[in-house]
């Protein structure tokens, strides 16, 4: 029943940001761009991919697709320390063995759970293309053209967002990417008639053509409401859940709580009985001003545990009704007039008639022997 009563409804979890960053084999991050908005996929789009890619978007996700594309210019500076660059030209000048480009992905979506999505994959660096990346590095520090440095299968084509559980998916073929390193001098200021240059370093992520790389973000359906909390828990968590819930308010019910201790816990309640009976009394005498003074006297107790407990001590307790004596003896007279009294007269004939009674049976008594 408390299922039923629950709302099974879901609704679409779109990405409201994505962190993307790419680094070298633990050094500064070489590039990192963060998407606030993505471009949801059109309806011509979604057939177009459905119909190239069978095996990966399917007839439900319409409607869940969305398209990041990142800007070419990394947004940070690589501020590189001197002596940390030398030690990475040495690593990449001599090196003998594969190293990892790692490819990092910071997602957070419209939902109410799991709404923080962090993965990374890494991708293998030859030491030839480890190679190429410091020589492209020191061309471009020396003020020559950039070079660009080709990474096979570095940007995903699609990204499956899971729902309340699991991990992200990169499905298809990932796209191949080209790094470059930029040496920007054209930001020059004047400060007190010099020429200032302020350097930007900064790594490049483009495609072949120098052009935006993009992918395909789809999105996952969120259920709401107790749905959620069977996706989250499952129905054994659920169950326990409640179990635990009704435990709490039955033994909340059968052991009392603190505050019923005052009226629970009494030692002497014969005063407090004896105004309920004053207060019958005086409504049986429909005597209202007095049955309202009682009443508000048990209120005026009740509303305070102090009097509560002076009340129900072993002591005398006077109640208002005892000032009023004079009603209830009326009433006690009354009742007296409805038992017929005994006259002496009465007396006397039926102590005659039991001695003749008495005469009568001894006689026969003599008779008899």
């Amino acid at each position: 029943m408390i299922l039923s009563s629950g709302s099974f409804s879901t609704k679409n979890a779109p990405v409201t940001s994505i962190d993307v960053s790419v680094e070298f084999d633990g050094y500064m991050k070489l590039y990192q761009q963060v998407q606030h908005s993505l471009t949801p996929v059109s309806e011509n789009e979604f057939d177009y991919l459905r119909k190239n890619f069978p095996g990966i978007v399917r007839k439900d996700d319409s409607g869940l697709l969305e398209r990041a594309m990142l800007e070419k210019y990394s947004q940070y500076n690589w501020d590189i320390s001197s002596p940390n660059l030398k030690q990475l030209y040495n690593q990449l000048d001599n090196a003998t063995a594969n190293r990892t480009l790692s490819i990092s992905f910071s997602i957070t979506r419209d939902s109410s759970s799991n709404n923080q999505l962090i993965t990374s994959y890494d991708v293998g660096i030859t030491p030839e293309k480890q190679l190429e990346l410091s020589n492209a590095i020191k061309k471009t520090q020396q003020g020559s053209t950039p070079d660009l440095v080709q990474i096979d299968e570095l940007v995903p084509t699609f990204v499956r967002l899971p729902g309340v559980t699991g991990e992200v998916e990169f499905t298809g073929k990932k796209v191949t990417a080209y790094l470059s390193y930029i040496v920007d001098s054209s930001d020059e200021m004047v400060v007190d008639s010099v020429k200032v240059i302020n350097y930007s370093k900064y790594w490049q992520l483009t495609d072949q053509n120098g052009n935006p790389i993009n992918f395909v973000v789809i999105d996952a359906v969120m259920p709401i409401g107790i749905s959620s909390s069977l996706a989250s828990i499952g129905i054994i968590g659920l169950y326990a859940t409640y179990v635990v819930m009704v435990f709490g308010i039955v033994r909340d019910m059968l052991s009392g709580s603190p505050s019923d201790i005052p009226y629970e816990h009494m030692n002497d309640v014969d005063d407090l009985l004896t105004l309920c009976e004053d207060l019958l009394l005086a409504r049986q005498l429909k005597d209202l001003v007095l049955e309202e003074q009682i009443f508000c006297e048990l209120i005026e107790i009740f509303r305070s545990t102090d009097k509560i407990i002076d009340a129900t001590k072993e002591k005398p307790f006077t109640s208002i009704a005892v000032k009023r004596k004079d009603v209830f003896d009326e009433l006690e007279e009354a009742k007296d007039e409805n038992i017929p009294e005994v006259k002496p007269e009465d007396e006397k004939e039926r102590d005659d008639h039991s001695e003749s009674v008495n005469y009568s049976s001894s006689d026969e008594k003599e008779k008899l022997e």
